[in-house]
């Protein structure tokens, strides 16, 4: 009599993750099914193993390498210069919407 793992322990005999053998599994119809547990004996794990498939069912697409965006330099200011110093908005502009 063969001996037959969970989906846990054959995907750690496989040391491939669970839910990639989950979805394989489902795709390729490998194992047995009993109930909602999917079941496998050690001719399913040679069955998996001569197949080949090492590439996820739904391959993910790559990332887009994103631009590094170059940080502004503010100049400082030049001595003398008038320079306004920044204000609180006065309080009839932060009404907001709401009437007094």
């Amino acid at each position: 009599m063969e001996q037959v793992y969970t989906l846990k322990e054959a995907a750690q005999l496989l040391r491939k993750a669970e839910n990639w053998l989950k979805v394989n599994a489902r795709k390729n119809d490998w194992g047995s099914k009993l109930g909602r547990t999917r079941l496998f004996t050690e001719t399913h794990l040679a069955e998996i193993l001569a197949s080949g498939t090492s590439q996820a069912a739904h391959p993910r697409k790559p990332r887009p390498i994103k631009a590094k965006t170059p940080k502004v330099v503010m100049p400082n200011p030049v001595a003398g210069a008038s320079v306004t110093p920044l204000r609180a908005r006065p309080e009839a502009a932060r009404s907001y919407g709401r009437t007094a």
